[in-house]
């Protein structure tokens, strides 16, 4: 009886582990989950029937001619209705239950396999608030692994996250198993067809991505699916699909963007195009090199950027416009380009006549420290009456060009480096983006490499470089690497960086909790009601409720303003000792944070000078306010400006704390510690 019983407790555990093996292996590995199937129904047949086999013919037979008895009565038997004998032993019962999830296994293969098509059609139209990945590139890849990789965490399924579809045409990408094996369900279409992206409910997502590598498809796809879920009668709780376009040539942005004005329609979609050459230099400007940047007035921060492409171009204006820190002084930049790059330079500098000064340097190297300072050439006697010979401010960075064929690891281009590092309160800075990823490895590994033996003191006992000699500043360095992330390798010490990598800026979390167009039209809507309500009491009007038009409706250069603004966020944070969070647990509770009338003066005069340099880059210069004509007085240094214009600045500090307290999703704390 208690043998009988133990045996039943056998059985029952064994289903069991065979049970969960099938259900948790067979979608992902369903032939190697089918082989071993049937072979443990074999292996155990056979031992099964060799122990019987001994145990009633001990001694009549040998060994040899057991195992082969064995082994042919297991083959003949294996899958036949045998019916139970009292013989039987535990290993041939055990080999029953395998055959059977054998069987089981090949039925459910060989259903799956023939009504795939039409099992997926009926399960992709019950999905609701999933996520729709149209293009299969590294871009798609990464997201499917970001959202599916984080299933699991300690064990334990997280909750919350959603169901994703991958819409890709070609069926040989290189992507397509792994997207697979992370649970992807996959679709092989055009995401430009209305007809597959209804058969996804795409209409019904949460968020949808066009991914596909041709930014004419992922306009075309997102204004389609656009329309879909216009002309769809959706119910009233409804929430319309975020929908993210990825786009080469950033400039398109433009075409979608009378899109945005309809999403204030009910059941619209929002249109959010992104480029992953402007994020990852959003990336450089506001995250990576603000532990570097000069904190007090007796430093200035000197940016060399080595090589003058798409990615050298984009990365110098947004410096420009962006690294302005709490040393109130202008940046320094030094271009070095290559003879082959003369077209690019003179294209940028008919484009961008502002950005530098306008006469040519005898150094571009060392310019000269006056003009640092943003009241260099500024000249106005008066506010209430301005004069013709008045001026403001000229130029945006202190600096200029100079062409070198040289590599960085030259002794010409690290003797300047040195130079810059021993010039004191100078705060140097290296960015590497020249053609290729390995190039920029090299080049920027055998840079760090001669820097370090000239700026860096050894340890005695071993060698290792330790720290900097004195008197010397530290010189971070950064290089482009888009394309092989695994090349990072080659680039990771305390002072050097890679940026570049699509799977660090656009990561699922990355692209939908950024913050920057919020932000943007949260500043634009209170400066319009700021804006209004001071208007009607100088007219003597009564207030009323003032509604700011849609973020969409204003003028270009009204919402790059704000946009501008929003990206320095960062920056100005981290000058008040703060930094942004994400809160996962939006019930946490979070502290309220207040600044001093001195720090917000701080950042003010800090937001000032960025907005000097937005507006000079985008073409504005000194005198009378006139939009038409790119004209604002208040182009001035902080210490020129006066009335309302400094309260402007000092009310968008206020602003920008307000929304980040208030934001459900974010928190502030101390850059340095834990939680305000």
């Amino acid at each position: 009886m208690a043998n009988a019983l133990s045996h039943q407790i056998v059985l029952v555990l064994w289903g069991t582990f065979l049970a969960l093996m099938v259900y948790r292996c067979s979608r992902t590995f369903p032939a190697w989950t089918l082989l071993v199937t049937a072979l443990l129904a074999v292996l155990l047949r056979i031992l099964g029937f060799f122990l019987y086999e001994i145990e009633m013919k001990a001694g009549e037979i040998g060994l040899v001619e057991l195992l082969a008895n064995a082994v042919f009565v297991s083959v003949q038997l294996l899958f036949m209705n045998d019916g139970p004998s009292p013989d039987d032993n535990i290993l041939i019962q055990m080999s029953r239950l395998s055959a059977l999830a054998t069987v089981f296994m090949l039925a459910y293969e060989a259903i799956r396999r023939l009504f795939a098509d039409s099992i997926q059609r009926v399960m992709l139209q019950l999905n609701r608030q999933h996520v729709v990945i149209c293009g299969l590139g590294q871009i798609g890849y990464h997201l499917v692994r970001d959202l599916r990789a984080a299933t699991e965490e300690s064990g334990k399924k997280r909750p919350g996250l959603p169901k994703v579809v991958v819409v890709e045409p070609d069926r040989e990408n290189h992507y397509l198993d792994a997207a697979r094996q992370l649970g992807a369900t996959v679709v092989h279409g055009d995401a430009i067809d209305i007809q597959t992206l209804k058969g996804i409910n795409a209409h019904k997502a949460r968020d949808v991505f066009f991914l596909t590598g041709k930014d004419e498809a992922n306009i075309e796809g997102a204004c389609k699916l656009d329309d879909l879920i216009a002309e769809r009668l959706l119910p009233a709780n409804h929430i319309a699909p975020n929908l993210y376009v990825h786009l080469r040539h950033a400039d398109l942005e433009s075409v979608i963007e009378n899109r945005r004005s309809l999403a204030t329609t009910s059941g619209r979609s929002r249109i959010n195009a992104f480029n992953v050459i402007d994020r990852s230099v959003r990336d450089v400007v506001g995250n990576l090199i603000l532990p570097w940047r000069p904190r007090t007035t007796s430093q200035v921060a000197h940016f060399v950027i080595v090589g003058f492409g798409e990615v050298g171009q984009r990365l110098a204006l947004r410096l420009a416009e962006l690294a302005h820190f709490e040393n109130y002084k202008r940046s320094r930049m030094t271009i070095v380009h290559e003879a082959s790059e003369h077209d690019s330079v003179r294209r940028f500098q008919q484009t961008y006549p502002r950005m530098m000064p306008p006469e040519a340097l005898a150094d571009a190297w060392m310019p000269d420290a006056a003009k640092d300072d943003w009241s260099f050439g500024v000249s106005l006697a008066d506010h209430e009456s301005p004069q013709p010979s008045d001026r403001g401010v000229p130029f945006v960075v202190n600096g200029g060009w100079t062409e070198l064929d040289a590599a960085p690891e030259s002794d010409e281009f690290v003797g300047r480096i040195v130079e810059l590092a021993g010039s004191p309160g100078l705060r140097p800075f290296v960015f590497i983006c020249r053609e290729s990823d390995e190039l920029n490895c090299s080049l920027t590994q055998k840079l760090r490499t001669e820097l370090d033996q000239r700026l860096k003191v050894s340890s005695e006992e071993d060698g290792t470089l330790l720290k900097y000699r004195d008197g010397l500043m530290p010189v971070a360095i950064f290089s482009y690497v888009p394309q092989r992330p695994i090349l990072t390798r080659l680039v990771e010490s305390p002072d050097l960086f890679s940026f570049g990598a699509s799977d660090v800026v656009c990561t699922y979390k990355e692209l939908t909790r950024d913050l920057q167009q919020p932000l943007a039209e949260a500043l634009a809507a209170d400066f319009h009601r700021h804006y209004e309500k001071k208007r009607a009491v100088a007219a003597g009007e009564t207030l009323r409720d003032i509604k700011a038009p849609a973020f969409s409706t204003l003028t270009a250069w009204e919402r790059q303003s704000n946009l501008s603004a929003a990206a320095h966020l960062n920056t100005k944070l981290a000058a008040l000792d703060l930094k942004l969070v994400y809160r996962d647990d939006t019930s946490m509770p979070v502290d309220t944070v207040e600044i001093t009338p001195d720090q917000r003066e701080h950042v003010a005069r800090m937001e000032h000078n960025r907005w000097l340099a937005e507006r000079l880059l985008n073409g504005w210069t000194f005198g009378e306010r006139d939009n038409a004509r790119k004209r604002r007085l208040s182009i001035v240094d902080w210490d020129t400006l006066k009335g309302d214009e400094l309260a402007k600045d000092r009310d968008q500090i206020d602003r920008l704390i307000d929304f980040c307290s208030k934001h459900p999703a974010i928190a502030l704390t101390r850059a340095d510690s834990g939680p305000v």
